[in-house]
């Protein structure tokens, strides 16, 4: 006799924590979001939502950021928790929250598996994760990894229903509080924004994206700028002097300056990564946008896609501000996406894949 399963999915963002109970069947049984966490009370968080959880849960799923080459679901043995800890000095903005909450779970009881952000992008060729740097380095792990892999995978597994076959080309954009793009060549990711850590590529909200090197050690050399302002005071709240991204929105609609630069710079970024995949390949199915601001910008959209027309891509401005599905005019050349991502479904299905 088949015995249901209940799963517990933590999804730690940056600033909140989602928690999702599901069943075998991935029927969504009860959620939970905590916005704006504070991480000295991180304890407390979850034992209130564990007080509030009505079903016995037999599997914990935890999103873990950075894996480097670990492959999974990762099975949270108190050898592999020590691995974790090694991590978080890769990755102290995420994966510092999420050790903290696996070691405090962990004493609970139960099975806990961490699937990783990382993971999806394995299949990254050598010539695009390789940094110029010593190849000794290298051999090492240190060289690019990628982000947002729990989002592209769940991306592409709708997408592969959507368009109706196993191997597609796609590329995704994911803008949140991170923001990232995907190459996505046969279903498998050749390419991504972010590298050794989730600071490399697009201007973010908090993030400053790609930059001199130099620059960056004569800041920090300087006292201009410490590390920790490099995930929490730099992008677009330092550029426009915003607190989030629908304050931007609003300013740059109203014409304020410093938010006109903050966008434009912004779009720039994501229509020059554009640019760069799109000639990785010989036919692409579509461009995706999914994350909040994704999902729910059709300012941003607007803005990227009027750039795109030099590849045939044209948007259908009434799909696009009702956050239609598909948003492009019937001539566009290419597709283009929305995509409401559930990351926490796709965690859950990973590890339901294994036992």
């Amino acid at each position: 006799m088949h015995v249901m399963k209940k799963l517990l999915t933590l999804n730690y963002g940056s600033s909140s924590i989602k928690v999702t109970v599901f069943n075998s069947n991935l029927e969504k049984l009860e959620k939970y979001i905590i916005k704006d966490i504070n991480p000295d009370k991180l304890e407390d968080y979850l034992i209130s939502i564990k007080s509030q959880i009505n079903t016995k849960i037999d599997i914990f799923v935890h999103r873990v950021v950075h894996g480097m080459n670990y492959s999974s679901p990762f099975p949270l043995s108190d050898e592999n928790i020590s691995i974790l800890e090694e991590l978080v000095k890769i990755n102290p903005l995420h994966n510092y929250i999420s050790i903290r909450a696996i070691k405090f779970l962990r004493s609970f009881g139960e099975i806990h598996y961490a699937v990783f952000d990382t993971d999806f992008h394995k299949t990254i060729p050598q010539e695009a994760n390789i940094y110029g740097i010593d190849i000794d380095l290298y051999r090492k792990g240190y060289k690019r990894y990628g982000f947002h892999g729990i989002a592209f995978s769940y991306i592409v597994r709708k997408m592969k229903e959507i368009l109706g076959k196993e191997k597609i080309n796609l590329i995704s954009i994911h803008l949140g509080s991170g923001c990232s793009i995907c190459a996505i060549k046969e279903s498998k990711s050749i390419d991504t924004s972010m590298g050794f850590t989730p600071l490399e590529g697009l201007i973010m909200q908090t993030r400053l994206g790609d930059i001199d090197p130099g620059l960056l050690i004569h800041l920090l050399e300087s006292n201009l700028i410490s590390k920790w302002d490099l995930y929490y005071n730099c992008g677009i709240k330092s550029l426009a002097k915003v607190n989030n991204f629908i304050e931007l929105e609003k300013k740059y609609l109203l014409g304020d300056d410093l938010a006109i630069v903050a966008m434009e710079a912004f779009v720039y970024r994501i229509v020059k990564y554009i640019g760069s995949y799109y000639v990785l390949f010989d036919n692409l199915d579509g461009i995706t946008f999914s994350g909040g601001i994704g999902e729910n910008s059709y300012v941003v959209r607007k803005l990227v896609v009027s750039k795109l027309k030099n590849i045939g891509v044209e948007i259908d401005e009434e799909k696009n501000c009702s956050n239609d599905f598909i948003i492009n005019k019937c001539g566009s050349k290419l597709k283009v996406f929305v995509i409401k991502v559930d990351e926490e479904e796709e965690m859950a299905r990973k590890v339901l894949e294994i036992i």
